[in-house]
């Protein structure tokens, strides 16, 4: 499981993150600033004890969060990526890696996400979870390739195919790849030719 999300505080906030919760239950890992007032680095904090990841807090910082759920107790891992290039891939190796414990007894599973803050200031945006890096990391669409419409960006595939054949029945901007302001072959054809030559 994957999750991402950006995020600035101040380092006089007490804290300032995100909470993975069990139904009405206990917070199972805490994901933000920690050391309290006056810290400065982002990390995680599984049940109390606090693990830095890096970072400036007072930056607007992209934090990226893999979670491994093992079948039994105490084999439960995560991994978090402070500032990685999205992508395709992830990184060759966390900034932190930290073991928790989701109760595997406990069938509620982790179903909600807490957000909050004390005593300082705290911009959150862009919450992503998917199954994969590319779902919470998206690249950006390849320079002077026109069929690459979809995410994930950097790779041709189904979706790109998807997402033009919609555009262009639909009369989206997104499938007018000559900018004539007409949905024609000329578009097709421009589509068809980037999508089989492939991108940079």
């Amino acid at each position: 499981h994957w999750l991402s999300f950006i995020a600035q505080t101040t380092t006089e906030a007490d804290f300032a993150g995100l909470s993975l919760v069990k139904f009405f239950g206990p917070e199972i890992l805490y994901i933000g600033k920690i050391g309290g007032n006056g810290g400065t680095e982002w990390g995680i904090d599984p049940g109390g004890d606090q693990q830095a990841a890096g970072g400036d807090v007072n930056q607007l910082t992209f934090i990226v969060v893999r979670l491994t759920i093992g079948p039994a107790a105490n084999d439960d891992t995560a991994e978090v990526y402070i500032n990685p290039d999205p992508g395709a891939t992830p990184p060759a190796s966390a900034d932190l890696t930290y073991p928790f414990n989701e109760d595997p007894n406990d069938n509620r599973g982790i179903d909600e996400i807490r957000i909050g803050s004390q005593n300082g200031a705290f911009a959150v945006d862009e919450i992503r979870i998917g199954a994969t890096f590319a779902d919470v990391a998206p690249g950006e669409p390849i320079a002077d390739c026109p069929a690459d419409l979809a995410e994930p960006f950097g790779t041709l595939d189904l979706s790109d195919v998807t997402a033009f054949v919609s555009g262009f029945v639909g009369q989206d901007p997104i499938a007018d790849l000559n900018g004539d302001g007409l949905y024609d072959l000329a578009d097709v054809t421009t589509f068809v030719n980037s999508f089989l030559a492939g991108c940079p």
